[in-house]
């Protein structure tokens, strides 16, 4: 492979790493909740043995709720406009924080998902995705079957997205690849054997020794504030001895991964 081709790869390589990093970070707490349509709702609670009514009080689109034959409340607010139930969600957020000190609710708020739960003695949830507003209350004997309707309709929060996560670690462990990879083939460059760069602290014991000229600078790499001095000083003399420019050496302090996979596979 010509010099050139190793460049774009690694380039490559690196962009896409980033790019799946970006993507990944983005969605950590991404809600995978749904709008529920009308007739999910009305069958799912009529598979619970609760009959639902459709009322008329909610001007800005429709509300449906269950009647007596329910052993819990359960409304379902489904807005003409998103946005229009932000006042709804408002006040049931307040009603519940009310009746609960502090730490007995749970509230999140991410990009288009809110929801608010309490379990103290009796179960009490709010849920707000675009425009549709899930709202349950039931006492304590019936908080199971009320959170198995929660998770039925994906009003789930985990705090963090595992498809996210997955995607973010993947690019995370490319980068680590692409550093190991450059650093195992300058060690070969600097006479050492390649397998040193994959053992933690010695690799860096024998960094130090081969660019710094002193094996005790590494100690530095574990005080605080000194590791940034000596961090930057490894840098700027490991892109001077092979020839690196100004501009390399500043874009190497953030992404060690490109110096260390170029100066490791040039000729």
């Amino acid at each position: 492979m010509t010099q050139k081709k190793k460049k774009i790869f690694i380039w490559t390589f690196f962009i896409i790493s980033m790019v799946i990093i970006i993507i990944g970070f983005s969605l950590l707490g991404t809600s995978f909740a749904k709008k529920i349509e009308p007739e999910d709702f009305v069958s799912y609670m009529d598979s619970k043995g609760c009959k639902v009514e459709k009322s008329s009080e909610f001007e800005n689109g429709d509300f449906y709720t269950t009647d007596n034959t329910c052993p819990y409340q359960v409304e379902y607010y489904l807005a003409n406009e998103e946005g229009g139930l932000d006042r709804k969600y408002s006040d049931l957020r307040i009603m519940i924080s009310y009746e609960h000190r502090h730490d007995e609710y749970v509230a999140t708020s991410q990009s288009n998902y809110q929801e608010i739960v309490s379990t103290y003695n009796k179960y009490q949830a709010a849920f707000l995705y675009k425009d549709s507003l899930l709202y349950v209350t039931a006492d304590s004997e019936f908080a199971e079957e009320a959170m198995e309707m929660r998770k039925h309709f994906g009003y789930v929060r985990v705090g963090i997205n595992p498809a996210a996560l997955t995607c973010f670690l993947t690019g995370i462990i490319c980068l680590l690849c692409l550093l190991l990879a450059g650093w195992w083939k300058l060690n070969k460059k600097l006479g050492r054997a390649g397998w040193i760069a994959l053992v933690p602290i010695y690799n860096i014991v024998c960094l130090c020794e081969d660019v710094l000229g002193k094996r005790w600078y590494a100690i530095l790499f574990f005080i605080p504030l000194a590791m940034f001095v000596a961090y930057i000083g490894l840098i700027y003399t490991l892109s001077k001895k092979f020839n690196k420019n100004t501009l390399s050496f500043a874009f190497s302090i953030f992404f060690p991964f490109i110096l260390f996979a170029s100066v490791g596979f040039e000729d």
